[in-house]
């Protein structure tokens, strides 16, 4: 197997968040409707496939309602302060420099996705995709994002590697590999065509 492009997750595929990113940003937001939820909980909101649900479910609020205040309080300036790259990105330099052109498709917002790049090496990303309404696009697991990356990238012929049940569903709905960064923080529900615990893996599918 040889594959002719390669398409990334960002937040917790190339770029490590601390868990406590989101049980701070959580948190405020939760705050700010005199609320709060346990660690579980909002790993489950954090992780799960179906937000607007949980939010419902779980914290007791209109999704339009919590996604307000979460875009208010979710910064680069306060993201900053929990992330940083994978020390197995440098796999993606060496991807590179065999002519294999890299995607990486995220549903994080523009700003958010942009700092992470610059810590991953921006110029090593050919196509980025936003899989947001305000970018044009649809929120994973849809797998547009995956069609307009792909297009763009002039190839079908690669895997979405990503760390989490969105990444494996989306990959699943667009008819592609999906392979599971194990980065020991996610419990799936759905099944890959194949996990790797380190980006260096994944070179044998390109040599």
């Amino acid at each position: 197997m040889r594959y002719e492009a390669a398409i990334f997750d960002l937040d917790g595929t190339l770029v490590d968040t601390k868990p406590d990113y989101r049980y701070t940003l959580v948190r405020m937001v939760l705050g700010s409707f005199g609320m709060d939820a346990k660690d579980e909980v909002i790993d489950l909101f954090w992780y799960g496939t179906h937000r607007n649900g949980i939010i419902s479910s779980e914290f007791k609020l209109e999704p339009s309602d919590f996604w307000r205040i979460y875009q208010k309080y979710e910064t680069p300036q306060l993201r900053s302060r929990y992330i940083q790259a994978y020390s197995d990105v440098g796999s993606l330099r060496e991807l590179k420099g065999m002519g294999i052109p890299i995607g990486v498709v995220t549903s994080a917002r523009r700003d958010i996705a942009e700092l992470e790049l610059a810590l991953v090496g921006r110029e090593l990303v050919d196509e980025l995709v936003l899989t947001r309404a305000e970018e044009g696009s649809i929120s994973k697991p849809n797998p547009h994002g995956l069609q307009v990356c792909m297009e763009r990238l002039g190839t079908r012929d690669t895997p979405y590697v990503g760390n989490a049940d969105e990444d494996i569903i989306m990959a699943k709905c667009e008819g592609i590999d999906s392979i599971n960064i194990d980065r020991g923080e996610v419990a799936l529900t759905q099944k890959p065509k194949m996990r790797i615990r380190s980006l260096d893996q994944l070179l044998h599918f390109y040599r």
